[in-house]
């Protein structure tokens, strides 16, 4: 899964795409941008459970290659942000030629704060390469941008940036979790004063659930007992709505509650990860969970091929109109495919 993950190129170019700043590249392992960076997560993670130093030289040769300084080389943007986070988590142990790791990071920082564009009651804004999406709130920013800088505000010791971190969850929690349920809806438009449509994405759903135990480990000692409760509850809320939608493959749909939309494996493995780590913190247990693990486990070990080419995972999705938009996004072999299957089953070992 690992060799896979690293050799993937886009052949055909259906996956590569112009952009102010010239070619973007979503398929391509060696290319900066937000499959890329949620892969090199999967792999951080993976190297401080087992201290692999091949992980590591993976990930150092990628920072060599694909790393420009200064910043503004390349088109800021929140989908641009997530490759820091691995640069944070490791910044000890990883080398940058002729680059100060701390005042870098202090960089990235200091424009998420000050210049990435907000929308009402300051949320961040999901501004992606070559799309201004104005005033608008996507849940996939949370992994995105504000995991990111909250794991900055730890290692450099800034709390400013742990508190703001929680107020963008706050933020984004106000106007995209559905109340009746706790499932989470992919976007907000402040313009229009609603949601995209009425649709609970499965991807979309399983960055809420890596992102709060991942925040929780990263944070908690900064956070208040009342910040922890709303972030625990918010992902037993989820996760209860969650169990009864899951397929007989293991499996949960890019639609969660459709069940005429396809099996989709990126988000089972999100899924499946934010129940391993739930249940570690004690957020939530019993035998539905333990159920809903095993069955997620077997489900995603069936779509990867004896290549290691993790199947079944949705291509890039921006925000939809309708089911039918998520239905038709297209199936590809994409970086965050493999690195999410590699990151929920590592927690298995």
């Amino acid at each position: 899964m690992l060799n896979y993950l690293i050799d993937l190129h886009d052949t055909s170019g259906e996956f590569t795409y112009k952009t102010s700043v010239g070619l973007v590249d979503d398929k391509s392992w060696d290319s900066w941008n937000w499959p890329q960076g949620v892969a090199l997560y999967g792999l951080a993670k993976m190297y401080q459970k087992n201290q692999d130093p091949e992980l590591l030289e993976i990930i150092q040769t990628w920072f060599t290659k694909n790393l420009h300084y200064p910043i503004p080389e390349r088109e800021l943007n929140v989908n641009g942000v997530i490759p820091i986070l691995t640069l944070a988590t490791l910044k000890d142990e990883l080398v940058l030629k002729n680059i100060d790791t701390e005042n870098y990071l202090l960089e990235w920082a200091e424009w998420v704060l000050k210049d990435l564009n907000k929308t009402p009651f300051g949320g961040f804004e999901h501004d992606t390469f070559g799309s201004i999406n104005r005033h608008q709130l996507w849940d996939d920013t949370l992994v995105m941008a504000v995991l990111p800088l909250a794991k900055i505000g730890i290692v450099l010791n800034r709390s400013e940036y742990v508190a703001a971190s929680m107020n963008q969850f706050v933020v984004h929690s106000k106007f995209l979790m559905e109340r009746e349920n706790g499932l989470w809806y992919h976007g907000w438009n402040f313009d229009t004063k609603g949601k995209f449509s009425p649709v609970f994405w499965g991807r979309g759903n399983a960055w809420i659930s890596i992102f709060i135990p991942e925040f929780l480990e990263i944070c908690s000692a900064q956070l208040n007992r009342f910040e922890i409760d709303y972030l625990r509850n918010t992902l037993k809320y989820q996760i209860e709505a969650l169990l009864p939608l899951q397929s007989k493959t293991g499996l949960w749909k890019t639609v969660l509650d459709d069940p005429t939309s396809y099996d989709e494996t990126s988000a089972t493995a999100g899924f499946l990860y934010g129940m391993i780590r739930a249940k570690e913190l004690k957020i939530i247990n019993g035998d539905k969970v333990d159920q809903a693990i095993a069955g997620a486990t077997v489900g995603v070990l069936k779509e990867i091929d004896s290549v290691g080419h993790v199947r079944s995972v949705s291509s890039g999705t921006p925000v939809g109109q309708d089911r039918d938009f998520y239905n038709n996004i297209a199936i590809t072999d994409m970086p965050y495919g493999q690195a999410l299957s590699i990151l929920a089953l590592s927690q298995l070992a």
